[in-house]
C-alpha cells in the first residue's frame, strides 16, 4: 500500500488488513498493489469517494472500463467537456475518462477477490492502456 498526503508511506500488508486500512484513509489517495513485480498484477488507485484498478496480464497493462457514457458519481469534479473527471493519483491531480473511474467500494472489491486473479480478468470488463 502506498499512501499519499503530506509525506509518502509505503508497507506491505496482507489481504486481511486491506478492509480496514481502505477504511481508515479518509480522503486521502492511496494505491494498492498486489502481487507486484509479478506476471499478473492488480493496482487499485483509491481517494474519498472513487477508485480505478489496473491490471497486468500477459504482458500488457488495462484499465477497469464502466463503458462509454457512464455517468460519473455524486460528488466528482467534471471537466468542462463533461467527458473526464478529476481525481487525484499519487498526489498529483489527473484527468480521467468517467468510464475508468469507479466508486471507491468497486476497487475494495476488486482487491478481496485476489488472490483468484482469474475471476477478476473474467468478471470485469478491462480496456488496453493507452
Amino acid at each position: 500500500m502506498d499512501i499519499y498526503a503530506a509525506l509518502y508511506t509505503e508497507r506491505k500488508v496482507s489481504l486481511s488488513e486491506v478492509p480496514a486500512l481502505y477504511a481508515a484513509l479518509g480522503d486521502w489517495n492511496a494505491a494498492f498493489t498486489w502481487n507486484d513485480c509479478e506476471d499478473e498484477v492488480l493496482i487499485v488507485n483509491v481517494g474519498e469517494d472513487y477508485s480505478t484498478a489496473t491490471i497486468l496480464t500477459a504482458g500488457s497493462f488495462y484499465d477497469l472500463d464502466r463503458g462509454e457514457g457512464a455517468p460519473a458519481e455524486v460528488g466528482w469534479e467534471l471537466t468542462e467537456d463533461g467527458e473526464s473527471v478529476y481525481i487525484e493519483m499519487a498526489g498529483d491531480v489527473t484527468e480521467h475518462p468517467i468510464g475508468l473511474v469507479s466508486s471507491r467500494a468497486t476497487g475494495l472489491e476488486l482487491l478481496m477477490r485476489m488472490p483468484d486473479f482469474a475471476s477478476v480478468v473474467e468478471r470485469y470488463r478491462w480496456r488496453v492502456e493507452e
